[in-house]
């Protein structure tokens, strides 16, 4: 079976993904990596930056591609196969503003088991005079600015995941007769940010994306839908100055081609974590589920959908 990851642009999906990846190789968790797959590279050279203490090479929002995650249920040894993207947040917004699915988005949505959807809560604030004016925008901190306009002047942004979760249902051949028994988790991610660490994930997307969250309790059967919160570093990575680090972009080096060994080395620090390095990624990082237990082993962001029945 297969399990389909989307995730807008800095919503965490590299991070996330080669967390998972080291948590599956590396360390006893509930899932395992089951073997070597050819097309993993994306991940596992995210996951040796955050082994230095770097954050990611950001995705290009040209690219389109998919890495296929091989992992085992360890209590069960069910196998799943887990399909996270190598694309461009910004790909999300290209399918809402054609209100389509790309043949190949189509493949993938037909045959995933389930869903998982990161969003950012800290990027997808829905300012409250957007409720009772949805035609009226701010910028700063509801996570816009006048670089990237929301897709629809009059869609609020939860109601754009609204009507991707819509595109998707439809893909899949699913109808409102019933409420949906496809398995879906929503991953509130980089939940270190969200300011009321006392709030569970349900409450916090209950106040932060009301009308994604009313669509979600109408549409959906309540064993099929999860809300979880995740970090996966526990904290914003930072130089030894204590500034924040920031992916490159893939085509971006570190430094010039030439540049002698110290300067590149030097550059290398400069743009690590000492202290996440020195500790590890695959220690770092967790899960909180909707009860607000925290869990280290993030691979339950995978394992709770595994018991779900299978989608039609």
């Amino acid at each position: 079976m297969s399990l389909l990851v989307l995730g807008e642009a800095h919503s965490g999906k590299t991070v996330l993904g080669a967390q998972l990846y080291g948590r599956a190789r590396y360390t006893e968790g509930s899932l395992t990596l089951r073997q070597q797959a050819q097309d993993i590279q994306v991940l596992d050279h995210a996951f040796r930056s955050l082994q230095r203490g770097m954050l990611p090479s950001r995705t290009s929002k040209d690219t389109f591609g998919t890495v296929q995650l091989p992992l085992r249920r360890c209590g069960t040894g069910q196998d799943v196969d887990l399909i996270w993207p190598d694309y461009g947040g910004e790909q999300l917004k290209i399918i809402l503003e054609s209100r389509q699915l790309a043949p190949a988005w189509e493949e993938r949505t037909t045959q995933a088991h389930g869903i998982i959807l990161l969003i950012r809560p800290t990027a997808t604030h829905v300012p409250p005079d957007v409720l009772t004016h949805p035609g009226v925008r701010e910028f700063g901190s509801s996570g816009y600015t006048e670089d990237t306009p929301p897709i629809d002047e009059d869609l609020p942004v939860d109601s754009q995941y609204v009507e991707l979760l819509q595109l998707l249902t439809h893909a899949k051949g699913l109808h409102r007769d019933q409420r949906f028994d496809w398995p879906l988790t929503v991953a509130l991610t980089c939940w270190d940010e969200v300011a009321d660490q006392h709030r569970t994930p349900e409450e916090q997307l209950r106040k932060g994306l009301p009308l994604l969250w009313q669509y979600l309790q109408g549409a959906w059967s309540t064993s099929a839908l999860h809300v979880v919160g995740v970090s996966a570093l526990t904290r914003p990575l930072k130089n030894e100055d204590g500034n924040l680090l920031d992916g490159l972009p893939h085509d971006q080096p570190l430094h010039a081609a030439d540049a002698p060994p110290e300067e590149a080395r030097q550059a290398m620090l400069d743009a690590s974590d000492k202290d996440f390095r020195n500790r590890t990624p695959q220690t770092q990082g967790y899960l909180i589920r909707n009860d607000g237990q925290q869990e280290s082993d993030l691979t339950l962001l995978v394992d709770a959908l595994l018991s779900e029945p299978h989608a039609p």
